[in-house]
């Protein structure tokens, strides 16, 4: 596990798997950019976000996994599950636990972070299939941030580059909402 914290954004911790994310699909969400020449291999990971605005504290998890493919394009697909949240799962940056979901409430913010996010990624499928939804300190913004952190650590982790330093850099041009 990879543990960041960034004077004046947060922290953030980055794992392979968090299996008990895992929630049954209700529908998808879907995306097709043109994709870089980056060397390709099956990749999953996990990322956690907790912001900090003074009493503030929002938050989100995600996880995705990622399976090159032939052609010129990554897809991006989004699941949701459905609304009747039942497990939880837990944080690896807060003392309370998530629920186990991602309400097609959240999974438009998370495609446009993945899409609009940096980090050259191969052809293939990323797919998210993971997530931890905080009822009170969730937002389409942190699962907005949580997915363009996603798809900057699976950049990072096909390229062997520093994911600490990209992530950084990506968290350096982030601020909060007005």
């Amino acid at each position: 596990m990879i543990l960041v914290e960034i004077q004046g954004f947060g922290r953030i911790a980055v794992t392979d798997d968090l299996p008990e994310a895992a929630y049954v699909e209700a529908g998808r969400l879907t995306a097709t950019r043109t994709a870089s020449r980056t060397p390709a291999f099956p990749a999953r990971v996990v990322v956690e976000v907790l912001r900090r605005f003074g009493g503030h504290a929002p938050r989100a998890l995600l996880g995705a996994r990622f399976v090159p493919g032939m052609g010129t394009n990554t897809t991006f697909e989004v699941t949701y599950a459905a609304d009747d949240r039942v497990a939880s799962c837990p944080s690896m940056l807060w003392n309370q636990p998530y629920e186990a979901t991602l309400s097609s409430e959240f999974a438009s913010a998370v495609l446009d972070g993945l899409v609009e996010g940096a980090g050259e990624l191969p052809a293939g499928l990323l797919r998210v299939d993971r997530a931890g939804t905080d009822e009170v300190a969730a937002s389409d913004w942190v699962f907005g941030q949580a997915a363009e952190m996603l798809r900057t650590i699976l950049s990072a982790t096909l390229r062997d580059a520093d994911i600490e330093a990209e992530l950084r850099s990506l968290a350096a041009r982030r601020e909060p909402p007005a």
